[in-house]
């Protein structure tokens, strides 16, 4: 990202400030700058797919490197004077109708409406040595890295239905599938029969390790001293939300323990959208974009209509 260096900021009110700047917030200030409003992006540079070597499933970029298509993206929004700040937003205050928000070095901004887009970070398994090889043969989504890993030995790292359901999707991709548990699998005897019509093989033997080269997975070394082939690691222990700023707008989460939003995105505090990861629904990045440029538009309608009501009350 081309940083606004600390203290180089030009103006301290914005029509949207947007918190966080991966596809959703992106596309949401692409949207917005050319509806000629005057947006700040404030991101801290540390997107989920960082240690990703390419970007799949987004129609026209299928294959770019994660760094690459924030590069593009960013160039593209900058011609319609969005500004950014590699900055963290560490709080938001609601007791007025313009929104004031403290930055972590201190700065204080105001804006109108505010786009959460703050996005995801992964749980990952507590397996040794695993950090070696995430983004490159352990992932958390077959949508977005079973093609390259297809008709080969895959694994899936998981318990209980989660595991179970992980490994029958994986079928799409190999029939060779090993459900790593790491203990105890906490299935059901149905859920094993299940498995075996299957032929997905249950391993609930303790890990010791994973092994390989250059990042990419070759064995899973078990406790026991046997050693099983694999080329790709999957795993659904989950994720979580990386900023808290949701609660501080005491916004409510769904289900999935994500934003809970209505129509175009709006959480149940006026003023205040969420688009992305954070609402953990289907989480890929042409989606994130999609409902960034959802929330986009109804944050331009509401401006809109604001602008309008204060120009009919002048004299």
């Amino acid at each position: 990202m081309k940083e606004i260096k600390r203290g180089k900021l030009r103006s301290s009110t914005f029509d949207v400030l947007i918190v966080g700047g991966g596809p959703a917030g992106l596309s949401a200030a692409l949207i917005l700058g050319r509806c000629c409003r005057k947006v700040l992006v404030c991101d801290n540079g540390k997107p989920r797919n960082l240690v990703s070597s390419a970007l799949h499933g987004y129609l026209g970029v299928d294959e770019i490197p994660p760094r690459q298509f924030l590069r593009l993206a960013r160039a593209q929004t900058r011609r319609y004077h969005v500004t950014f700040l590699a900055e963290e937003v560490l709080k938001i205050d609601c007791r007025s109708h313009l929104f004031k928000v403290r930055l972590a070095s201190g700065k204080k901004i105001s804006a109108r409406k505010i786009l959460l887009a703050t996005g995801l970070k992964d749980d990952l398994p507590s397996i040794p040595n695993i950090e070696n090889f995430y983004g490159k043969s352990v992932f958390h989504c077959p949508y977005c890295d079973g093609w390259e890993a297809r008709g080969k030995p895959l694994g899936v790292y998981g318990k209980g239905k989660r595991g179970l359901l992980l490994s029958q999707t994986l079928l799409g991709w190999s029939r060779d599938v090993t459900l790593y548990t790491n203990g105890a699998s906490r299935l059901s005897s149905e859920d094993k029969s299940k498995l075996k019509s299957l032929s997905i093989r249950l391993c609930s033997t303790p890990i010791r390790s994973l092994e390989g080269t250059s990042g990419r997975l070759r064995y899973v070394q078990l406790k026991n001293g046997e050693k099983l082939t694999c080329h790709t690691l999957f795993f659904n222990t989950g994720s979580f939300q990386k900023s808290s700023l949701i609660h501080q707008v005491r916004g409510s989460l769904n289900a999935r323990k994500g934003i809970a939003t209505h129509r175009y995105q709006l959480v149940n505090r006026p003023g205040i959208y969420a688009a992305g990861n954070v609402l953990r629904d289907i989480q890929l990045s042409i989606m994130a974009a999609a409902e960034g440029a959802a929330a986009a538009f109804e944050i331009s309608a509401a401006l809109i209509k604001e602008d309008k009501k204060l120009n009919s009350s002048e004299p």
